[in-house]
């Protein structure tokens, strides 16, 4: 599942000093711990500038369920 927030429209009047621009996303998924391990690291490896704010990983109801992630951050680019 992912989720895009809002994102900021770039104008034709420039904000002085303002030099990137950004917005919010959620992805969650779920899976064993290896496909997990290995997505988080190709969103961290990306060119893309990111900040990860919150990585969550929770085991599901039963033994055999895959693993439960989310997470929330905030990708920059500039004009």
């Amino acid at each position: 599942k992912l989720q895009n927030f809002e994102v900021e429209i770039l104008k034709n009047n420039n904000t002085p000093g303002k030099k990137y621009y950004s917005y919010s996303f959620t992805i969650a998924g779920s899976g064993p711990f290896e496909n997990i391990s290995d997505f988080v690291s190709t969103i961290t490896n990306m060119q893309r500038v990111i900040d990860i704010d919150i990585l969550s990983i929770s085991s599901a109801i039963g033994q055999n369920d895959p693993l439960e992630f989310n997470i929330q951050g905030t990708a920059f680019f500039k004009e």
